[in-house]
């Protein structure tokens, strides 16, 4: 059997297109690299996951130091 290409799949959700101006795919650029992520979705969902929990929207990871 042969493989699929492209990354692993992050597991079951829903996807969400959102589409970026240069300046902003930039800072997403350059963060990816400051977060140390492995791809530009897997930074994007750090942002939206920090700010969320930033804004008390979403609960703090227990397991994060």
């Amino acid at each position: 059997m042969r493989k699929k290409p492209g990354p692993k799949p992050t597991g079951k959700g829903t996807q969400v297109v959102v589409r970026c101006q240069p300046d902003l795919l930039d800072a997403i650029d350059a963060a990816q690299a400051d977060f140390d992520k492995a791809s530009r979705p897997e930074t994007i969902r750090f942002i939206i996951k920090e700010w969320l929990q930033s804004q008390r929207r979403l609960p703090l990871d227990p397991d994060k130091d």
